[in-house]
């Protein structure tokens, strides 16, 4: 016979390719008997699957006699996909191109497209190592990523990282539109690109840092988004969400409670205060946690597009706003003194500004609690 229905056990199981966007749900295999008087070169095989949507393809891997001694050399096409089943051609190749009474195994996998809009998704898909991996925000163009799978939670998009000299941040508004540096070590990922990112609000941001003195800050803000290049990439950030690490030191000179706060009211707030014995009045409790609360609202300023004349000091694009508190896009100088350097609320008598040894940006979807 020429067309045979064939009934089959599906085995569920899971591999990626991440190149395609798309993940095999099924690899299954089959037998049938193909029995013919005439000699005949093709025969068409039916598979009945129960899939919810149609396979982006199906791949016959292998086509095999039960019998060893039976020819062996075929061809396979996959003429037709639905969400119910495929049709699949096979054809003999060897001298002998007619079929014979025998019996054959076909092999196959079933392919469906899968969600690689984010490094969370990937997580989502059973990834589990750092590295540069393919993304597709838009699901059409594809972007190329540092994903940090590994650390608090996995799932991280990261977008920034300065930690080292090797990329000077201090650039024009179209290199951070799109983009620029190395992504396995200092880099911006581009305002456009995180733009797409972030468009639905719902996306946490981490900042991970490392002082003049070795001492790891982290700064979590529950809301992060930027608005499109119509409106410069004004910046939506909220939710600070976590202490410091040890970032409490003189420089800090914000004032969070009164002239009468006691310490323990002082460090107890909501704002994560710090209380300094030896300051007087207002000045003895301090708030300094939350270096972004400034930038927030603000739009993007570069040296050549420099909204609040911020960038000609600060050596990198920002959203500043007199200028800032925090500056992550500037000079690499660990430990060095000034307004140009990468900076972490670091404000201290001289006015002078401590370079941060590291920083890094990554973001995410937020989560279901």
């Amino acid at each position: 016979m020429d067309i045979m229905m064939i009934t089959y056990v599906l085995v569920l199981f899971t591999i990626y390719c991440a190149d395609l966007g798309v993940h095999s749900v099924g690899r299954g295999s089959t037998d049938i008997w193909c029995e013919s008087n005439k000699e005949r070169k093709n025969i068409s095989v039916t598979y009945r699957m129960c899939l919810n949507d149609v396979p982006v393809f199906v791949n016959v891997t292998r086509v095999k006699p039960s019998d060893s001694s039976q020819p062996h050399q075929f061809n396979t096409n996959v003429k037709q996909i639905e969400s119910y089943g495929f049709l699949a051609e096979i054809s003999r190749i060897d001298i002998n191109s007619g079929w014979n009474s025998m019996s054959l195994t076909v092999e196959w996998v079933i392919y469906m497209k899968t969600d690689l809009s984010s490094c969370q998704k990937l997580y989502d898909n059973g990834y589990r190592r750092n590295g540069l991996y393919n993304i597709y925000p838009d699901e059409i163009t594809k972007l190329e990523a540092y994903c940090d799978l590994e650390n608090h939670g996995g799932g991280w998009t990261v977008i920034q990282r300065n930690v080292d000299r090797g990329t000077h941040f201090d650039r024009d508004w179209t290199d951070y539109i799109t983009g620029f540096g190395n992504k396995t070590g200092s880099f911006w990922i581009g305002l456009e690109n995180i733009r797409e990112l972030t468009r639905n609000g719902d996306h946490e941001l981490r900042i991970d840092m490392t002082t003049c003195n070795n001492t790891n800050i982290t700064a979590e803000y529950s809301k992060f988004m930027v608005g499109p290049e119509s409106d410069r990439y004004r910046l939506t950030i909220t939710g600070f969400q976590h202490k410091q690490g040890t970032q409490c030191d003189q420089g800090a000179r914000w004032p969070c409670g009164n002239e009468n706060i006691t310490k323990s009211q002082c460090e107890n707030t909501s704002q994560d205060c710090c209380y300094f014995e030896n300051a007087t009045g207002a000045d003895r409790c301090r708030h300094t946690a939350d270096a972004m609360a400034w930038t927030n609202g603000f739009q993007f300023s570069t040296r050549d597009r420099n909204n609040k004349k911020c960038a000609d000091t600060r050596s990198g694009g920002w959203w500043y706003t007199q200028c800032t508190f925090a500056s992550l896009n500037g000079k690499n100088e660990p430990c060095g003194r000034g307004a140009a350097n990468a900076y972490w609320r670091n404000w201290i008598a001289a006015g002078t500004h401590e370079g941060l040894r590291y920083t890094q940006m990554k973001i995410r979807p937020l989560r279901n609690s």
